[in-house]
């Protein structure tokens, strides 16, 4: 009888042995294996004469330390090649009393699990060749402190040639031919419960207990038969390997489950067109329509896309749970996120937009959708990923379905971004990209806010994040060129640019803008790639004054037309951060023909016992707290609000723009005011922040201070 407990064992040992690197050796233990690491890898490149010397002084110490080790634990050369070659003996009695059954339970599926991983790891070490390394490293003697006996170690080294040997022509053979033997018994009758269990999962029956779920196992062969004939390879593979599933030669349940939702999560335009021209009646989770649909994938509209897309993802995935310690945990939340914020897209249809007075600006839903929700659903886990072009469905400014690809820029120490491109570019439309950078959300980005190392300046006036910002900057305007540029070729019209951002990731937005226009007017053949550049802040800080400086020089050298809305909430701290915003002048400058900007204030109005609350402090700076939270983080559009104990009546309070599309439109509670076009003074104080007029006095106090100096020296002089 063959114990899951002796398989892990003989898998430790070979993964100890596809590791091994020249002049390591061995560590025999009563169970498993460690390794000795070369004592001549510190400095051992180094050509400096002076770190050679310490080179050979470390080597030499080294080895008298890992020789003293060795004797401590009666290690010696001629124990390790004992210890091979039992090895491969105890790999071979493993296989003759592993008992075929034709009703398997768990525990033989996990012990074919780990088979499965003993054959990996011994494909490995003789694919690398380690053995080959470790033979050479008996030969030398090098590792030793004294090598000993030449002849002693040529025969040590045709020891290990001979178990090279026994493991090529014998061992893995067995081993392998064992496991497809084992697959082919019981593929048929897998195939079935594979297919039972889709069957369930896809048809939202009854949640089962998570026991009966772990323990209920197919083997892969049969798992990939069936995904295969419903999904496509590619999906299917891909999924597999992002759960680290794709070696493995057993799945229960509950791990069929997370594959499937990890796959329709994460869709590409190659895998939906793959999983459409695989469709067939066993594809339940689509609708009739789509099943009989003699039209090719190439045919199909824009429209007819997006919906055979949410026929795949409207599946019932909120019971599906796994344990804390499960390795699929933080790969699981990040896709049934996704495939939430899926569902949510239907809120942000422009004419489903619930907040009052948005009727006017409804078109723009969708940057919010993206913006708010999608950027932070894409990037919401470090340890969990999303393949590069990922499918994002989406209302676009007229209602109509359209199919977006997102393909990440920047991902590293709480600075995010991420494009959104057409996934299909239709004939005679103007493309638009929208370039999207993710808030506040994880411990890095909240450095981003609040650490003094991002501030360049003492007095800390600059937005949150600029440091880390420059550092990437060129490396995220080379990926967005690289998608204009292809975008434009593809579709030959001239592209829309939208920049897109909340919080944090609104003043990344502006930066990202101003980096862009510089490179765009730069290089007169880009100009005339350009439709328009535009920009969407949601609840957005402030940014550097030399930035928006930068950015209105260049506005004022092309004639591309640009578009900044701010969306702005009453109540929120937030967007007191920084110095000004982009679209700012100084006095001496005036606005650009060719620049417009609005600001759009909205009024929360959390309708809650504000009076319960007065008569004490706590209660009231709980209130405060509370209140600014939610006028940051609510969103504009959406009717779905995040507290039930809060009515949302929210309200555009306050329009200052210069657009003449947005200069007539209706806002206010009951909509009964009409909105004017506003001055370009009027415009340029709302690009100012409190810490502006905090900064210019500071300015003044250091100019007067030195005046005054100087005008001593000048009387001293005199």
């Amino acid at each position: 009888m063959t114990s899951i407990g002796n398989l892990k064992t003989v898998h430790q040992q070979f993964d100890i042995l596809s590791s091994l690197k020249e002049n390591e050796r061995i560590h025999v233990k009563w169970r498993g294996y460690s390794k000795y690491k070369a004592p001549d890898r510190i400095l051992k490149d180094s050509k400096n004469v002076v770190l050679r010397g310490f080179h050979h002084v470390i080597t030499f110490a080294m080895k008298i330390i890992q020789a003293f080790g060795r004797l401590l634990t009666f290690q010696s050369t001629g124990k390790e090649i004992v210890s091979l070659k039992k090895l491969s003996k105890k790999t071979v009695a493993i296989c003759d009393h592993l008992e075929l059954t034709n009703d398997p339970d768990a525990a033989f599926y996990k012990k074919l699990n780990v088979l499965g991983k003993v054959h990996d790891a011994m494909e490995e070490t003789l694919q690398s060749k380690t053995l080959e390394k470790y033979q050479e490293t008996v030969r030398s003697g090098n590792p030793q402190l004294f090598k000993g006996n030449k002849k002693k170690r040529e025969k040590y080294a045709k020891d290990v040639e001979e178990i090279i040997g026994d493991l090529q022509k014998n061992v893995a053979p067995k081993v392998g031919n064992l496991i497809d033997q084992i697959e082919s018994s019981l593929f048929q009758k897998d195939r079935e419960k594979v297919t039972h269990a889709l069957d369930s999962y896809l048809k939202g029956a009854k949640h089962k207990s998570l026991a009966s779920e772990e323990n209920n196992y197919f083997t892969a062969k049969a798992l990939r038969d069936v995904m295969y004939n419903l999904y496509g390879k590619d999906a299917s593979e891909k999924a597999l390997k992002r759960y680290g599933l794709d070696n493995a030669r057993a799945i229960n349940e509950k791990e069929l489950q997370i594959v499937v939702t990890g796959m329709l999560a994460n869709l590409t335009l190659s895998d939906l067109k793959s999983i459409y021209n695989n469709r067939s009646k066993e594809l339940l989770h689509i609708s009739k329509l789509h099943k009989d649909s003699p039209k090719k994938f190439d045919d199909l509209s824009q429209q007819e896309v997006c919906e055979f897309m949410g026929d795949l993802c409207s599946i019932v995935h909120k019971q599906l749970r796994v344990g804390k310690k499960s390795p699929h945990l933080n790969q699981l939340r990040h896709d049934k996120i996704l495939l939430n914020y899926f569902r949510l897209m239907n809120h942000y249809h422009p004419e489903k937009t619930a907040p009052k007075g948005t009727v006017d600006i409804s078109r723009f839903a969708y940057t919010e959708y993206l913006s708010r929700y999608m950027t932070y659903s894409l990037f919401n886990d470090d340890k969990a990923n999303f393949p590069d072009g990922i499918l994002i469905p989406l209302f676009d400014t007229k209602g109509n379905l359209v199919l977006k690809e997102a393909h990440t820029i920047v991902s590293k120490n709480g600075l995010h971004g991420v494009v959104f491109k057409p996934a299909i570019v239709e004939e005679c439309v103007r493309p638009d990209l929208q370039v999207a950078f993710r808030g506040t959300y994880c411990s890095q980005s909240m450095l981003r806010d609040l650490s003094f190392t991002e501030k360049e300046f003492w007095y800390g006036f600059e937005g949150p994040g600029r440091r880390s910002f420059r550092k990437s900057e060129n490396e995220i305007i080379e990926n967005v060129m690289k998608h204009f540029d292809g975008l434009y070729k593809q579709s030959g019209e001239k592209v829309r640019v939208e920049f897109l951002g909340h919080s944090l990731g609104a003043s990344d937005a502006q930066r990202a803008l101003e980096k862009f226009t510089d490179h765009v007017v730069g290089n007169s053949g880009e100009q005339e790639k350009v439709a328009a550049i535009k920009l969407f802040a949601y609840n957005s800080p402030s940014i550097e004054s030399d930035v928006a400086k930068r950015f209105i020089k260049n506005v004022y050298k092309t004639p591309i037309n640009f578009k900044l809305r701010y969306f702005d909430a009453d109540n929120d701290p937030v967007q007191g951060a920084g110095k000004v915003r982009l679209g700012y002048r100084s006095k001496e400058s005036y606005l650009p023909e060719n620049l417009y900007a609005s600001c759009y204030r909205f009024n929360r109005n959390l309708d809650e016992k504000i009076e319960m609350m007065a008569a004490n402090f706590f209660k009231k700076l709980k209130f405060w707290s509370k209140r600014a939270s939610t006028a940051h983080t609510a969103p504009f559009f959406c009717g779905i609000y995040p507290s039930k104990k809060i009515k949302n009546m929210t309200y555009i309070d306050e329009v200052v723009t210069n657009h003449p599309k947005d200069s007539k439109m209706r806002f206010g509670p009951n909509l009964e005011v009409v909105a004017e076009m506003s001055s370009d003074e009027e415009i340029n104080e709302t690009m100012r922040t409190p810490m502006w007029y905090v900064a210019r006095k500071i300015k003044r106090a250091k100019n007067k201070f030195l005046g005054f100096f100087s005008y001593r020296r000048e009387a001293t002089a005199r």
